[in-house]
């Protein structure tokens, strides 16, 4: 008897994209349910916000049931807006996996020196700005911690146009 090779989770990924047409059923079949039709993209784009957030809110108050619930009529609401929008919910789905299969290989780091700011991503510089003040300085750890991206104070500078105060190394927070 053989063996059967170990599926990892590549080849899941790649046979579930494979057979994505049933998704594309399924958004057929939403929409030949669904009530009235919706009268223009920005319609079904709000119903779709407002659900969320009535959702987000039941979810606050511990009503989980009500939260399932809303959760579940919202997943019927991305099929029609998808819909509306002209978006294949195959090709979607596949775009977004890329997308978070990129997104979690991506290492990004502010460099800090004392006259400026880089943006590196897989140590590639993806953008940068110059650091004048005190305040320029905070607002760039403020922007680090709520892009999740790491710090590193570097030594060197182009121009010492003011010290920063005490430097810390890779700090996250």
């Amino acid at each position: 008897m053989q063996n059967a090779p170990v599926e990892t989770e590549k080849t899941r990924i790649e046979k579930a994209i494979e057979k994505t047409d049933w998704l594309d059923q399924i958004q057929k079949m939403i929409w030949l349910k669904q009530p009235p039709l919706p009268e223009t993209n920005l319609e079904v784009l709000a119903k779709l916000s407002d659900s969320a957030r009535i959702c987000l809110q039941a979810f606050e108050h511990d009503q989980v049931v009500q939260a399932q619930s809303t959760l579940e009529d919202i997943l019927v609401q991305v099929f029609i807006a998808m819909r509306v929008l002209q978006l294949k919910p195959s090709m979607a789905l596949e775009r977004a996996l890329t997308r978070l299969d990129n997104q979690k290989n991506e290492i990004r780091i502010f460099h800090v020196y004392a006259d400026r700011v880089e943006i590196r991503v897989n140590h590639e510089v993806r953008g940068q700005w110059p650091l004048y003040t005190l305040n320029d300085y905070q607002s760039t750890l403020r922007l680090a911690k709520e892009l999740n991206c790491d710090l590193i104070h570097e030594d060197t500078c182009q121009l010492t146009l003011f010290q920063s105060h005490e430097p810390v190394v890779n700090q996250t927070e």
